[in-house]
């Protein structure tokens, strides 16, 4: 399996997911952002949660919510570097 950084980045526009700017909040639309190392490999995942709080997974432990992307910045995690949404869908009854 090929944990390239770039693949990361296809696999959500392959989920619907498209590029945007910047970590603010947008009504109706899920976001994750994308953290590369400085040797451009991936490092980590974010979602944004509801308010715009963001939500991450550290390894085996659990689930963790921070405020705010820098918050998790790291030389293990990297940087946030690409941010990507997609509108939410709604199941019909």
């Amino acid at each position: 399996m090929d944990y390239a950084f770039e693949n990361y980045i296809k696999v959500f526009e392959v989920l619907g997911y498209r590029r945007c700017s910047g970590s603010f909040p947008r009504a109706g639309f899920d976001k994750v952002a994308i953290y590369q190392c400085h040797d451009g490999s991936f490092g980590h995942l974010a979602r944004q949660a509801d308010g715009g709080t963001w939500s991450s997974k550290l390894g085996p432990c659990e689930d963790i919510e921070h405020p705010t992307l820098t918050s998790v910045n790291c030389d293990c995690y990297g940087l946030a570097t690409i941010y990507s949404n997609v509108e939410y869908q709604y199941a019909e009854n």
